[in-house]
């Protein structure tokens, strides 16, 4: 089998970590099939919309000349050019989130990926929410999340001398789906629950091995974002046994189901999330990371043989007009 990736998200030269996640999913699909691979970058973070562009004219070209089995498209904005052109192959799309949310204010990006996602021959979505408005345009979908690397993702001896609590913010204060501003109260309703001065670090601008290090050394990950799609960073802070305090958004909910010491909130009230955070201070991270991990769902062995049962239906399936 013979598969063409298309991507907004792929690890660069000078962005070594952006969309590490899309390259493990697609080496991820090798495990369990003979399958050669080509990916072809859309490179909008560096280069602008000027790469969408120009990819209405590359994708086609290389799709013709490629003998390609499968094209996977990943993020809505990497398939602009389906809708100037319709391959004789099938199409898969992977949504990620801020391409059907509208909550994370990428509207004409959504409104494109509403246009895209009747001519796809299969969609990916990460959630119920993105279940619910991906229903409308097409009934051939189902909901099939991003992996983590269990073995990267782990447990190491903590500094025996560290006694400060430290709470994670998941992503960068400026970014404003975030809602720094509420992580920022929570930490002030700690402290003062605590009658400690709790300190706080940022997930942003890290290796791979640099996030895994600092989650090590944190106490609690705290998750304030007014939306997600199924985000990353929780699987990891969980893999490594991190306690996850978190509003209910994206599909955190099923994540930090049965596991100890993560509480899920259906409000947004600072009082309540401290609370939950001070409950998860006394956590035990083997039996948060073997309670999450025993799901089975979420580790890289059991996406790739998802993704391979889907790859291997390919060649029975029927090509959208």
């Amino acid at each position: 089998m013979k598969v063409l990736y298309v991507t907004n998200m792929y690890p660069t030269e000078s962005n070594p970590v952006f969309g590490i996640f899309v390259k493990e999913q697609i080496e991820d699909a090798a495990r369990y099939l003979d399958v050669s691979q080509e990916v072809y970058l859309m490179n909008g973070v560096e280069n602008g919309w000027k790469e969408y562009l120009k990819a209405i004219f590359v994708v086609p070209w290389k799709i013709m000349r490629g003998n390609y089995d499968l094209i996977h498209v990943h993020f809505g904005l990497s398939g602009l050019w389906r809708l100037f052109y319709r391959p004789n192959v099938p199409v898969f799309l992977s949504l990620h989130g801020a391409d059907i949310l509208e909550k994370q204010g990428r509207h004409v990006q959504v409104a494109i990926t509403k246009k895209l996602l009747p001519t796809m021959d299969r969609v990916f979505t990460l959630n119920e929410e993105m279940n619910t408005i991906v229903s409308q345009y097409t009934d051939a979908y189902e909901m099939l999340p991003c992996s983590v690397n269990v073995d990267l993702f782990r447990p190491v001896e903590r500094e025996a001398t560290q006694t400060d609590k430290l709470l994670l913010f998941p992503g960068s204060p400026r970014v404003p789906v975030k809602d720094f501003p509420l992580f920022e109260r929570v930490l002030e309703k700690v402290r003062k629950q605590t009658g400690s001065e709790v300190a706080y670090a940022t997930l942003e601008n890290l290796s791979r091995t640099g996030v895994r290090d600092l989650m090590n050394r944190a106490d609690c990950l705290v998750m304030t974002s007014v939306s997600e799609g199924s985000p990353q960073v929780v699987k990891e802070a969980l893999s490594c046994g991190l306690p996850v305090v978190s509003v209910n958004v994206g599909d955190v909910a099923s994540m930090l189901e049965g596991v100890p010491y993560c509480t899920v909130t259906e409000t947004r009230d600072p009082v309540v999330l401290a609370a939950a955070v001070g409950g998860a201070f006394t956590g035990d991270r083997e039996r948060i990371r073997r309670a999450f991990i025993d799901k089975r769902i979420y580790d890289h062995e059991s996406i790739s043989r998802r993704w391979a049962e889907l790859y291997t239906r390919v060649g029975q399936q029927t090509v959208r007009p």
